[in-house]
């Protein structure tokens, strides 16, 4: 009876999600993105083989309240009348200033990648080292101090240089900002910012109509499972030691999609104290705590559970659940709802800047199977926001360049 309740929950998630794309005739909508991720997950977990536990049904439960609250917030801003918006953008001074600030400030990040791995060596793998260097029970995420702000700066310009291209994909310029994005992304050597680029690139080919949507989901498939599988050989997490890597591979892959859905189900079914605003505020606790404010900061990184993989992922929800319970989770998807539905309508109308911040927006909301990435990085979309807010100008009456 559980299992088919389940099973009635999922369906009914996709539902939901193809009435939106049938009502807008658009499967870009946020609502329509949202349904496909959580619909097609609950299907995996109960319909492929896989040694995870099984979920509650309250976590089923949840999961579909705060997807209908995602879907009922982004119908008010669908209902509203559209804002005047101009015609006609142009890039200004800030475009070739983070193109240069990306290519110039690169051998700086590779310089300290180098002490970073130095000061840990584990192994003879420099990019293992470096990953236990960040990461690690004695990792420091913080470890490239200011040299990380590069990162968003040159994410920002593949950003705008790809907007702006006049060509189906990247201009030269913007072929080698992303070189170098994807540099960056590599000595960090954190999968989900590979992600945090491909996602928003894919999404501006697809707003802008350069390519078709069974192109951009087949290549930016390829591309995300390269990234994966790629980055996890390089780092010994895929194939270490399994005697069938293919399997290994695939049991990864599960994982890193499922394993968190059963992460937060265990949790939650642990009865604590609510936390009040800690979780889902912390990186203003952060700011504080760096100009020496005694506040608590919670940890970005989560302890390991088994479920029975370990895992230390618990989906988006997670934060808001342990802040404020369900009357969280629900009020945090409905807010984003609402932020997600005014970034889809202004990029609807082809300006430059909503173009690029809705489809950076599609990252948190795509990994919100993995864990919050919404005000966790906080401090990151505000850089974005500024970064591309100020690399164009309204100017009527004249194309885009």
């Amino acid at each position: 009876m559980e299992r088919s309740l389940q099973f009635g929950m999922a369906a009914a998630i996709l539902v939901i999600g193809t009435l939106f794309s049938l009502r807008l005739r658009d499967a870009l909508h946020p609502t329509s993105v949202l349904c496909a991720l959580w619909g097609a997950l609950g299907m995996f977990y109960l319909l492929l083989p896989h040694s995870l536990r099984s979920i509650s049904l309250n976590t089923f439960v949840l999961i579909t309240c705060a997807v209908v609250a995602f879907a009922i917030s982004s119908l008010c801003v669908v209902a509203r009348p559209r804002a005047k918006i101009p015609s006609s953008w142009r890039s200004t001074a800030m475009r070739p200033l983070l193109f240069w600030t990306g290519v110039l400030g690169f051998p700086f990040f590779v310089v300290r990648a180098l002490q970073i791995a130095e000061a840990t060596p584990v192994t003879d793998s420099f990019l293992i080292n470096l990953r236990t260097a960040l990461t690690g029970d004695d990792g420091d995420l913080g470890a490239y101090g200011s040299l990380a702000y590069l990162i968003p700066i040159c994410f920002s310009s593949s950003f705008v240089e790809l907007v702006v291209s006049r060509s189906r994909l990247f201009e030269w310029r913007g072929w080698i900002s992303f070189g170098f994005a994807v540099s960056y992304a590599v000595l960090f050597t954190g999968r989900t910012l590979i992600f945090l680029l491909i996602i928003p690139l894919a999404v501006v080919l697809l707003v802008q109509r350069r390519v078709r949507l069974r192109s951009v989901i087949l290549g930016t498939a390829a591309l995300l499972a390269l990234a994966f599988f790629g980055i996890g050989l390089l780092l010994g997490k895929i194939g270490a030691g399994d005697e069938d890597s293919t399997f290994g591979a695939v049991d990864a892959m599960t994982i890193y999609l499922l394993g968190g859905i059963a992460a937060f189900d265990l949790v939650s079914l642990s009865p604590t104290p609510l936390e009040w605003g800690v979780n889902v505020l912390r990186s203003p606790l952060a700011v504080l705590h760096a100009f020496g404010i005694d506040v608590p900061v919670a940890l970005l990184i989560k302890d390991f559970v088994f479920v029975p993989e370990p895992t230390n992922v618990f989906t988006v929800l997670l934060p808001y659940f342990r802040d404020f319970g369900w009357a969280g989770v629900l009020s945090f998807f409905a807010l984003f709802g609402w932020l997600h539905a005014l970034l889809y309508r202004s990029a609807k109308s082809q300006d430059p800047r909503a173009i690029i911040l809705y489809a950076i927006s599609m990252y948190p909301l795509l990994m919100q199977f993995f864990h919050d990435q919404y005000l966790s990085l906080l401090t990151t979309w505000v850089l974005f926001t500024m970064f591309v807010g100020l690399s164009f100008r309204p100017l009527r009456g004249r194309p885009l360049r």
